[in-house]
């Protein structure tokens, strides 16, 4: 399931299901299958046989109850559905278990969990981003803290000026929210964010070398403040709320701040973070 980040206002959501539907021989097109057979020799009516239960599978959707029309899969097939809310992700959910206690499989989940997680006990969790708007010569931070219940502590979008490449944008964006974490006294603070390149370097204990290796060192510094700072790497669809602040950057002058909320066109993100918990 991948949250889709283009929607900044309104209530209802968008969402995007992948589904891959296994079937036999879904590794290789049917052309193929019969061609191989041919070439080894098998008999013509043994390969008509074989080709017949490798190509007559057919499947309808159910939409609003209702079967529609039949179609034939192929290699690989992935069906795209959009527009949900809490009751149809519910909805996905339940159909899901319902499946696998109907036909004794487990479906692959593994990439569900590509989702914002809550932060240990005494812990808060700050996710950042950072965007690049190229066509003004600008560019925008997002910044949220959360506690382990997921409530919002802070939220922050910013303005600054544009950077020669992607990786000093999501830089920034983790300085300024180090630097608006500590006025509030906080001890113990994970840090969240989607470049993986940072994270390894700043985990790393070497002198930086990189073209931002000023701003690597005062990230550094600044989280020496704290009592226990843990660095994260987080995937985009697991950093949606700090990615969609950011987007709105563009909008203000410089800097604009929540606290113990987020702005509306914000909503379904943490919702979905929320739901995932």
């Amino acid at each position: 399931m991948h949250n889709m980040q283009c929607k900044l206002y309104g209530r209802d959501g968008f969402m995007a299901l992948k589904l891959g539907m296994s079937k036999a021989y879904d590794r290789i097109k049917g052309s193929f299958l019969e061609a191989i057979m041919e070439k080894v020799g098998f008999a013509r009516s043994w390969i008509e046989l074989i080709m017949r239960c490798v190509t007559t599978v057919s499947y309808s959707l159910l939409i609003n109850g209702k079967p529609h029309r039949k179609f034939k899969p192929t290699r690989d097939d992935r069906l795209l559905c959009s527009r949900a809310n809490t009751l149809e992700w519910s909805r996905l959910i339940n159909l899901s278990e319902t499946y696998e206690l109907a036909s004794s499989r487990r479906l692959d989940k593994e990439h569900w969990h590509a989702k914002w997680e809550p932060p240990p006990p005494g812990f808060l969790k700050l996710n950042v981003d950072g965007v690049m708007f190229a066509d003004v010569g600008k560019a925008g931070i997002g910044v949220i803290l959360r506690n382990k219940e997921g409530q919002v502590v802070m939220a922050a979008i910013k303005k600054e000026d544009m950077a020669d490449e992607p990786a000093t944008i999501e830089l920034i964006a983790w300085l300024r929210g180090l630097q608006l974490c500590l006025p509030l006294g906080i001890s113990k603070l994970v840090v969240e964010f989607d470049c993986l390149l940072l994270v390894q370097e700043l985990q790393e204990s070497h002198e930086f070398s990189s073209t931002n290796g000023n701003l690597l060192k005062d990230v550094r510094d600044l989280m020496k403040h704290f009592n226990e700072l843990h660095i994260k790497h987080v995937y985009r669809e697991g950093n949606g709320v700090a990615h969609s602040l950011a987007r709105f950057a563009w909008n203000v002058v410089d800097i604009q701040m929540w606290w113990d909320y987020v702005p509306a066109f914000v909503n379904h993100a943490l919702w979905f973070d929320k739901f995932a918990m």
